[in-house]
């Protein structure tokens, strides 16, 4: 028998934002087409699985397979999300897929702040 755990995720957002909205989203249930803890978790892997393994210090080939897998699972949203809203892929992306991938380079200078992708939007308090 294969045992859960539940967790409870409660956000505070600014009346107005495009994250209120998109929880909007995520609560209408004849607007989303998967479920919500469905599209949660699938965003949440391609986005911040590779950290959560690094924190519990997983092997290299762990984390290099958890950012293979994130970019697999965004090209397929984007090409899902593409398809439903009707914009076709230009010649540009394409040109994107073939090219060959070189390894991310920092560029930003030490003193530069950490990277904060929420700004003020989402509460923390």
């Amino acid at each position: 028998m294969t045992e859960y755990k539940t967790f409870v995720i409660r956000l505070k957002v600014k009346k107005g934002s495009e994250e209120e909205r998109l929880l909007e989203f995520l609560n209408n249930d004849q607007a989303r087409p998967f479920s919500k803890p469905q599209m949660i978790l699938l965003a949440l892997k391609a986005f911040w699985l590779t950290l959560s393994l690094s924190h519990y210090n997983e092997k290299i080939e762990q984390l290099l397979a958890s950012l293979n897998q994130g970019t697999y699972l965004w090209k397929l949203q984007e090409q899902y999300l593409r398809k439903i809203v009707g914009i076709e892929s230009t010649s540009v992306d394409s040109q994107e897929d073939k090219t060959p991938s070189k390894p991310p380079v920092s560029t930003l200078p030490p003193e530069q702040p950490a990277f904060h992708p929420f700004g003020d939007i989402v509460s923390i308090k």
